[in-house]
């Protein structure tokens, strides 16, 4: 059975850990000279350890940010199949929710 506070923050993380993603590409593609929609940085005659630093942060940024989203993604299928609690979960959504059904009334 899955929570519906579980799922929503899961969920939330999901979408968060997406857009920071998205953003970290475009900033990438940017920099690294492939643009889709932003104008290209590179070459702009930048000196040479400053613009390769530039490429390597811009990687750096992208794969954490693409990792963070793997993650936040498995956490929330992990849920779903199984229903696995990830230990991000804030302590107030890991207290078992009343059914309003007393041990003994049952």
């Amino acid at each position: 059975m899955v929570d519906d506070e579980i799922f929503a923050f899961l969920l939330e993380q999901v979408e968060e850990t997406k857009r920071l993603h998205q953003e970290a590409k475009r900033k990438f593609w940017a920099i690294a000279g492939k643009p889709r929609e932003v104008p290209s940085k590179f070459p702009t005659g930048l000196p040479h350890p400053d613009g390769s630093e530039a490429v390597r942060r811009a990687v750096a940024d992208e794969s954490f940010a693409m990792k963070t989203h793997i993650a936040a993604m498995m956490r929330l299928n992990r849920y779903l199949l199984d229903g696995t609690l990830p230990d991000n979960l804030p302590e107030k959504l890991r207290r078992p929710k009343s059914t309003g059904v007393s041990p003994g009334n049952r």
